[in-house]
């Protein structure tokens, strides 16, 4: 067949794909959207990851854009939690230019408000744990 043909039968079955279809062959844009069963699906560990995964109760990503930070740092969020069953917090650059006008000047003062959100994600996530469980009779 001339290389012509198959550019335009490629071509002609490139178009007739809608967006969820290629969402289903190929996922998400990026590591937030994916669901989680995908995401375990195709996150790969390596020993960078293992590494990453080393005990530091704060974890920093940093790294140019589509290099697989956010795939990092969810991929470690989902081991931690199971693992150690620890309470993960993930903020970006710009979460934290926001907070830095609400926090308070003092640096104690900062630290017990942090404590205290935390605190409250905690409650929030037993909650949760708790209703998951109620509903499916666990």
């Amino acid at each position: 067949m001339p290389i012509a043909n198959t550019t335009h039968l490629v071509s002609t079955r490139l178009k007739s794909l809608d967006p969820g279809t290629i969402n289903e062959l190929f996922g998400s844009f990026d590591a937030e959207q994916e669901s989680l069963d995908r995401f375990k699906d195709y996150f790969v560990t390596n020993s960078f990851f293992e590494s990453f995964m080393a005990d530091f109760p704060l974890r920093i990503a940093v790294g140019n854009k589509g290099a697989g930070k956010s795939a990092l740092l969810r991929a470690s969020q989902i081991e931690d939690m199971a693992r150690h069953d620890h309470i993960c917090v993930t903020l970006s650059a710009s979460d934290l230019v926001a907070l830095a006008d609400t926090l308070p000047r003092d640096g104690l003062k900062a630290i017990n408000h942090w404590k205290a959100v935390l605190r409250l994600k905690q409650q929030a996530e037993f909650s949760l744990a708790a209703f998951r469980a109620r509903r499916t009779g666990i």
